[in-house]
């Protein structure tokens, strides 16, 4: 006989939970009574699904914002997110060996079976308090004990044929391979992740939470390590591409460990942040204990591990990179302010490394790394060299015509005002100081004027116009945005002063 469950008033609810218990009490009295032995994943998982549906059904009626209800719902909370986690650590332990990963000075299954642990005494505390909640609202029925009907083998020992007809890749590499690999190379060097890592290690997880980190930066990481694992099942995964590259393996491998250790920490953070942060001291030694276990699963396990498994891929990425990407070459104007100075170098740094792809400048034969601001700064003496020299040959005109002067000085400004009017040249500083530059014992005075203008180029008093050009070598995604950097004048105006990057280029605001 069915019966049909319809929630009118209080008594009704009450009656509706002591229905819906009839499963999950018998369950939790079935996983006390095995500690400290674990709960195998078959009895976990239905357990879990008990606990999602008992919460959804206090949540319907109103439990969270209910003063007497409050309370059990937090124990229901509690019991579902414990059993998600030992779920979820259970699933990694025997995943693990299924993984493509690089190999790691630590071992991981070790440290799984120690997380285990905390977790079971994590769950083993949510499960004694459930069952104590449930009594004390008078919400135990008259049911029968759990038993399993059957227990499968935890681990897998025989696996079906990997026959399935693989398909073509939907997209072309560098949109698939490049884009995985470049996302991973970010999120690793690029973001907050380390510095996280740095301050979990450094100062544990209390003094961390919810300062320096909180629940919504690990969803974070735990979506974009998610949605790496998806975007490459969706479009490399089963795909001819893949069987031909084995190393495509080890980027969804890595993407999907670090994915799984991210929702662990994220869970274990929701819970301290929601329910034990500010909690009165009633909990006693028995808060203190949860608190350590949460703790050392989050800072000695997960945290660890994914920094591990995100660093040991790192050369994994750039190898991709370089494999897939599409290489082109790009010839551009120099920056019109003062060369690769530190502004227009830094930002050209930053689009190759969010890449993570090589680039190369090019002058005059000369070359350099683009992801290092400082080697592309050194380039600017090259650059000093051919605006000199572009406009020596004015120089020397200009400076003949005076032959017969005795007053340098006088000569020189009359020169730098010339070509300032013929646009060959940008005055920066209204007073020059030109007398701070003495002429040597026989200098001429197209000497002396050279290498004034020298020291006042060196020194940024002035800019010599040229139109220069430099080539870039390397991955077009990279090359195509620095073009855009460089329509916008590298970010800056003629006088040096910062312009709004263009939307194309908001990834640099970071």
């Amino acid at each position: 006989m069915v019966t049909r469950c319809t929630v009118r008033n209080e008594s009704e609810f009450v009656d509706t939970l002591r229905c819906v218990l009839r499963y999950s009490l018998p369950l939790a009295e079935y996983i006390v009574k095995l500690a400290p032995a674990q709960p195998p994943r078959t009895v976990l998982g239905r357990l879990l699904q008990e606990s999602w549906r008992l919460e959804e059904l206090l949540d319907a009626h109103g439990a969270r914002t209910n003063q007497k209800w409050l309370l059990f719902r937090r124990g229901v909370a509690a019991l579902k997110l414990f059993s998600d986690v030992h779920y979820k650590l259970l699933h990694l332990k025997y995943s693990i060996p299924l993984y493509a990963l690089m190999k790691i000075e630590e071992d991981v299954v070790q440290a799984t079976d120690q997380a285990l642990g905390c977790s079971n005494r994590l769950l083993a505390s949510a499960l004694e308090e459930f069952l104590v909640l449930a009594r004390r609202y008078d919400l135990y029925p008259e049911c029968a004990p759990y038993e399993p009907c059957c227990i499968e083998d935890e681990e897998v020992f025989w696996r079906l044929p990997n026959d399935l007809v693989r398909t073509a890749v939907q997209r072309k590499p560098d949109e698939t391979v490049v884009g995985l690999a470049t996302t991973f190379l970010n999120e690793v060097e690029g973001s907050d992740l380390r510095g996280v890592y740095a301050g979990l290690s450094e100062r544990g997880f209390c003094d961390c939470v919810p300062l320096l980190a909180c629940e919504k930066d690990f969803r974070r990481f735990e979506d974009v390590f998610h949605n790496l694992q998806a975007l490459y099942d969706s479009y490399i995964g089963g795909t001819d591409l893949e069987h031909t590259d084995p190393k495509l393996t080890y980027l969804r491998g890595h993407a999907t460990i670090i994915f799984h250790l991210f929702e662990i920490i994220t869970g274990l953070t929701h819970h301290y942040e929601r329910h034990l942060i500010g909690a009165d001291g009633s909990g006693g030694k028995a808060i203190q204990m949860k608190l350590q276990d949460m703790a050392w699963i989050v800072v000695s396990y997960a945290i660890e591990f994914a920094m591990l498994y995100a660093t040991s891929a790192q050369n994994l990425c750039r190898d991709l990179i370089r494999s897939y990407t599409e290489q082109t070459t790009l010839t551009l104007p120099a920056p019109p302010y003062r060369g690769f100075h530190v502004r227009p170098s830094t930002l050209i740094a930053r689009i190759v490394r969010h890449y993570g792809s090589e680039v190369t400048l090019e002058i005059e034969d000369e070359r350099c790394d683009a992801s290092s601001p400082l080697e592309m700064i050194r380039v600017n003496e090259r650059i000093n060299a051919i605006k000199r020299r572009e406009v020596g040959r004015e120089l020397g005109d200009l400076t003949d015509q005076r032959t017969e002067t005795s007053d340098y000085r006088e000569a020189l400004e009359e020169t730098l005002l010339t070509l300032f009017r013929r646009n060959r040249l940008i005055i920066y500083s209204r007073d020059l100081k030109l007398e701070d530059i003495s002429p040597a014992v026989g200098e001429s005075l197209g000497e002396y004027a050279r290498h004034a203008i020298a020291k006042l180029l060196a020194e940024g008093r002035i800019d010599i116009q040229a139109d220069i050009r430099v080539v870039f070598h390397g991955d077009k995604r990279a090359l195509e945005d620095i073009k855009v950097l460089a329509d916008a004048g590298y970010g800056e105006d003629q006088f040096g002063k910062n312009v709004p990057l263009p939307p194309e280029l908001a990834y640099l605001k970071r």
